[in-house]
């Protein structure tokens, strides 16, 4: 019986550094040059990207940091029930985690990343130029 709560202990610790793992890698993206830049372009056409949504958004003071917490609240959530799964959990949270990251990405996420919009500092006409034909494809 030892040996069935060692290993359930060692999911339960392995699943933990794997939620930790993904909120470090989340923060990152959040705090990434790519995102600020693309949310300093936004605002200048009253909109912001929502990552927890992976949409975007009407601007509104806050909205940002609020949709920040939202997405970090929801891998803790998701993270806090996967914990005592402990090896399923374990697989649960990998799959959930490399499906946001990889395989669940919105064309209209990557398509919003991959332009100037998330590189350089543009004027109004041509960020609204730029979302248009980004939403349009």
């Amino acid at each position: 019986m030892p040996e069935l709560a060692a290993g359930y202990l060692l999911g339960f610790i392995c699943t933990l550094l794997l939620v930790g793992l993904h909120i470090v890698l989340q923060t990152r993206k959040q705090k990434s040059k790519a995102m600020r830049q693309l949310q300093s372009n936004l605002k200048k056409i009253n909109l912001f990207w929502s990552d927890s949504e992976a949409d975007l958004k009407p601007y509104s003071a806050g909205a940002e940091k609020l949709d920040a917490e939202k997405s970090l609240k929801s891998i803790l959530i998701s993270g806090a029930g996967f914990i005592f799964l402990s090896w399923f959990g374990f697989l649960f949270q990998f799959i959930l985690m490399l499906s946001v990251r990889f395989l669940a990405v919105k064309r209209l996420e990557r398509n919003l990343f991959n332009s100037e919009l998330a590189e350089i500092e543009l004027s109004t006409e041509m960020i609204q130029q730029k979302v248009q034909s980004i939403i349009r494809i």
